[in-house]
């Protein structure tokens, strides 16, 4: 893929009487401003991919012992941080107090900085791109060539759900991509998903995919981003990693797809929640997007978790398919890794099957 840019909207507010406060913001240590501000300020930059994180560090002062003894009221309000247009909330960063005659230096997270002190919030890109499994290599489903299907359905285990290898099992059930298939069985259907993995294999598989076949339609279901695929940089040795496994605290080797250690990945986990590193692979995202509907392709995300999904909606409007509706707090997901119920499967390929009405994507 071409390098991709990310863009940050920053609205900063001033609060004051007569002495305005003094801010000095730097995006991955660039300085963007450094200046007193007298009104709402609005910064938009675009930092390149190849950094492999955003960093925003936002320094006020200015609180002089004037300010104190005669006037009290001045603070800088960060208002807005947008990353690729998504709104992430301000308060993930942390705000260090310095320079203080009155107080002593503390850390609070923030989004009004009343004190003398530094905004900081890091954030890695924890890009798509990864390799394709091993496993998948060897089917032959995935090393097909020079054919044109009607809908390809790529994705994870929710896409190869077997409910008879399930607790309890289920017999003569389907999945709603298999049960997608049977209701268009005179159409050319195909389902590419697998089970065990990242968004970064999936994708991966639509790449790999589309360099030598054809699809009218293309759905990929996503799992969450906190699952991802991670490779040691000096062995080559491919891991399924999450904050959820055993394996998310190694910290012996570099991860080649972020040039950190997964031990440094997770490390962004205690303070962010998923937005902002979802935020920050909706370039890549677009780009793949793009590149199959360029080859004729209508190309549609499908989430089964609700935060990512409003993310996915509001950056590809017309690239997401309903929500597959899942209740974490079913037995049947507890005691089955976080997989829908038959009754949600069901019910999401109903909403499949209306919504490929709806968008005239199949002759009915």
């Amino acid at each position: 893929m071409d390098k991709v840019g990310h863009r940050i909207k920053i609205i900063l507010k001033p609060t004051f009487k007569t002495v305005f406060p003094f801010v000095s913001l730097k995006l991955n240590n660039q300085q963007i401003i450094n200046q007193h501000i007298e009104k709402k300020i609005e910064i938009n930059e675009c930092i390149s991919d190849d950094q492999k994180k955003l960093k925003i560090d936002i320094q006020r002062s200015g609180r002089t012992k004037f300010v104190v003894d005669h006037e009290n009221e001045q603070s800088v309000i960060i208002d807005t941080i947008e990353i690729n247009n998504i709104p992430i909330k301000i308060e993930l960063g942390k705000f260090i107090t310095t320079n203080n005659n009155y107080v002593k230096d503390d850390i609070a997270h923030t989004k009004e900085l009343k004190l003398n002190g530094h905004y900081q919030l890091e954030i890695p890109v924890l890009s798509i791109i990864g390799e394709r499994n091993d496993k998948v290599k060897n089917l032959k489903k995935f090393n097909q060539k020079n054919i044109n299907v009607d809908v390809a359905l790529f994705g994870a285990s929710m896409t190869t759900w077997n409910f008879e290898e399930g607790i309890p099992p289920i017999f003569n059930k389907n999945n709603y991509a298999d049960l997608f298939i049977k209701r268009f069985k005179n159409y050319n259907c195909l389902n590419l998903g697998f089970g065990g993995l990242s968004n970064q294999e999936i994708f991966e598989n639509v790449k790999h995919f589309f360099k030598h076949n054809n699809s009218k339609i293309v759905f990929i279901q996503l799992i969450s981003c906190l699952g991802r695929q991670i490779k040691n940089s000096s062995t080559g040795k491919l891991y399924r990693w999450s904050l959820h496994l055993d394996n998310s605290k190694q910290n012996d080797f570099i991860d080649e797809f972020t040039g950190i250690t997964p031990k440094h990945i997770l490390d962004y986990f205690v303070y962010l929640d998923i937005v902002p590193l979802l935020a920050l692979q909706l370039p890549y995202i677009q780009e793949l997007i793009d590149e199959n509907e360029q080859r004729g392709s209508r190309v549609y995300l499908i989430s089964y978790f609700k935060q990512e999904y409003n993310v996915y909606k509001k950056a590809f409007p017309n690239n997401v398919t309903p929500y597959f509706d899942i209740d974490p707090n079913t037995k049947y997901c507890k005691d089955n890794g976080y997989h829908a119920t038959l009754e949600e499967h069901e019910k999401f390929y109903e909403n499949l099957v209306n919504f490929c009405k709806e968008k005239q994507l199949i002759n009915f």
